[in-house]
């Protein structure tokens, strides 16, 4: 505290009035004792050189030195709402010679933390957990950008702060690394593993000009296409401009795969500006309590639309045609494998091009790092057993669970073509296993249901808990063949019953999101709802889109399967796959945190989501649709030898 107390006497007296308030003997007195701090704990150390030549130029008002001063953070006001980001000015560091720009967590001790949590954290975590205070510990780290001398090394910098902390009883620990330390000279390392993936994508593109010449060429001359100009950026361009649809009683399912990703990328969108802004406690303690803001709190329901699309498509288009088990599981691979490969290539390689700024390593160590030491668990679909801080791609998780269902989706759909009586009792067998798998669960773990607000990683990535969402998909996929064969007819006043039926189950569940936030935690309630909140929010959309696709709601399969939604649907998994690389891109190059409210939230989202839809359509071009061309001329192939 009289650290603080002179530091901050020194700050605000000018230099330029020796007699106002003693400051020749204050001025003096500082110098002193950060001489005695730098020589007593790293003397004969080139850092201890530098910085007493930067101590001394200070004092002589040298220019190069008060700019080093002043490119350091200072304290920041607003502490209290979540204000822990004091970076400095990182660009006026970065461009001064000999100097190196550094961020230095500081987190505060456990009494410290004690007596937050006692008179701020309360308010945000009413429900009472552990497991939370664990989370919010995270929102007690101060970030500080330091502008010091190259020559001095963490070691140099460890040291000084163990005798600060020791002389003035500093509450906190600083830790200190090279990663987080940033100079004009620390250039980006390239690497082999940077070349081969260069390459991969010089031959990508240089494979796809050569097919939209040869595509080109052969319209010229009239002849037919074939399987050499699936690789066309021109014709794939026309088929996903094209508003033709194989199947198009299905056409709702468009418009509600862009809102589900919609809601997808504003969700995480969300994560990353509430926790990079000036006010975060005020987003957790009011904003996400507002029931006006619970469509974004209710975001991970979007997950459990996919997989009951997933389910839906997985068992209509296997009853559709003759069933192979081979080219069944071979199609899914060939068909997301190399949009997922390019995704981790690009963060293995190209992120850490794209990104500059103080919190470039936090991103690094999210898409470059992580994707180094884990990447096989996200090719292979199982990365939703790996913990979210060592996850390659942290969304990842989704493509593993929709994965691993879809394995046993050959056996649910022998069981619709030659048990059909049994069908039924199947699902319902899975389904009562998994609810009491996951009540149980829940009751002996104490586990939570918000996301973002407990630790529920157990339950929010295990295929177990998630499954009836993806049954309930199965069996209206099954009701939707059904109709194909047979039309069917619901009688109006059913239709318009059910109709309310789901608006009322989706805006209970949506609502209740803030409802759970705003009272105290019970064991029982989120079991609850861990058990049946997802099967019932997917039995929702499933019905939604059985009356579209069989003609009972007519203008809500209009919109649903509006021509700008056929298009922008066509990307969904593309920006699925890219929209956490650039969310992440976007935060990272910010040189300070700003405030969060709703309108700006908007403002900037649309933005992104433009950012997002430019690296979809990037991806799609050069990696997702040549494949799924190339898969429909083997089909079509394969179909004309048949016949």
């Amino acid at each position: 505290m009289k650290f603080n107390i002179v530091l901050i006497l020194f700050l605000i007296t000018p230099k330029c009035s020796p007699t106002l308030f003693g400051t020749d003997f204050i001025l003096n007195f500082f110098k002193s004792r950060v001489f005695q701090l730098i020589n007593s704990n790293i003397n004969g150390t080139e850092c201890a050189t530098d910085l007493n030549l930067l101590v001394h130029s200070v004092f002589d008002l040298d220019w190069w030195a008060i700019s080093m001063l002043d490119a350091s953070s200072k304290m920041n006001s607003g502490l209290l709402r979540g204000n822990r980001r004091m970076l400095g000015n990182y660009d006026q560091c970065i461009s001064l010679e000999k100097a190196q720009y550094c961020v230095v967590p500081v987190v505060p001790d456990r009494s410290v933390r004690e007596y937050l949590y006692k008179n701020i954290f309360h308010e945000i975590n009413p429900q009472n957990k552990t497991t939370n205070q664990d989370i919010l510990s995270n929102y007690m780290i101060m970030h500080y950008g330091l502008c010091i001398p190259q020559s001095c090394t963490t070691s140099d910098l460890s040291k000084l702060w163990k005798s600060l902390k020791k002389s003035y009883n500093l509450p906190g620990k600083a830790e200190f690394s090279d990663d987080l330390c940033y100079s004009k000279n620390k250039g980006i390392n390239t690497t082999n593993t940077d070349i081969y993936v260069f390459f991969f994508f010089f031959v990508v593109v240089t494979v796809e000009l050569t097919s939209t010449i040869y595509d080109l060429h052969s319209r010229q001359k009239g002849k037919h296409p074939n399987i050499f100009v699936s690789f066309s950026l021109y014709t794939n361009t026309k088929k996903l401009l094209s508003i033709h649809c194989e199947n198009s009683s299905l056409k709702c399912l468009y418009g509600i795969r862009v809102l589900g990703i919609v809601w997808v990328i504003l969700a995480h969108m969300l994560i990353g500006k509430s926790t990079h802004c000036v006010n975060s406690l005020d987003v957790l303690s009011d904003w996400t309590k507002r029931y006006e803001h619970s469509i974004f709190i209710a975001a991970p329901y979007a997950v459990d639309t996919f997989l009951a699309i997933s389910g839906l498509l997985v068992v209509y288009v296997g009853l559709k045609f003759e069933f192979h088990w081979t080219l069944f599981y071979l199609h899914r691979i060939v068909r997301l494998g190399p949009a997922l490969l390019a995704t981790v290539l690009i963060n293995l390689s190209f992120v850490k091009y794209l990104i500059d700024g103080p919190f470039a390593f936090n991103t690094l160590r999210v898409l470059h790092t992580n994707c180094q030491n884990s990447f096989w668990y996200t090719v292979f679909f199982v990365s939703n057993f790996v913990p979210e801080d060592y996850r390659c791609m942290p969304h990842s998780w989704y493509l593993g669970i929709d994965t691993q269902l879809y394995l046993l989706a050959p056996t649910l759909i022998y069981w619709i073509r030659h048990k059909k009586s049994k069908f039924l009792l199947l699902i319902g067998a899975v389904c009562v296993f998994s609810f009491i798998y996951t009540w149980c669960y829940v009751l002996n773990n104490n586990s939570g249901f918000m996301y973002f607000f407990e630790r529920v990683d157990d339950i929010y990535t295990n295929p177990i808990c998630r499954m009836p969402a993806w049954l309930v998909g199965i069996y209206f996929g099954y009701l939707l063949h059904k109709h194909r064969l047979q039309k069917t007819e619901i009688p109006y006043i059913i239709n318009v019953s059910l109709w309310l039926a789901c608006l009322c189950i989706m805006t209970t569940l949506i609502l209740y999101q803030v409802y759970i936030l705003r009272h105290d935690y019970n064991v029982y309630r989120s079991a609850f709802f861990n058990t049946f909140s997802r099967p019932l929010w997917s039995a929702s959309v499933c019905y939604i889109i059985f009356s579209c696709c069989t003609g009972h709601a007519r203008p809500v399969n209009t919109f649903l399967s509006h021509p700008v939604f056929i298009v922008l649907g066509k990307l969904s998994y593309s920006m699925y796959l890219i929209h956490i690389t650039t969310t992440y891109v976007v935060v990272t190059n910010k040189r300070q945190v700003g405030y969060f409210s709703t309108f700006e939230f908007f403002f900037d989202f649309w933005g992104h989501f433009v950012c997002v839809l430019v690296g979809a359509v990037v991806l799609c071009l050069l990696f997702e649709a040549p494949v799924v061309s190339f898969l429909r001329h083997l089909q079509a192939r394969r179909r004309t030898k048949m016949h």
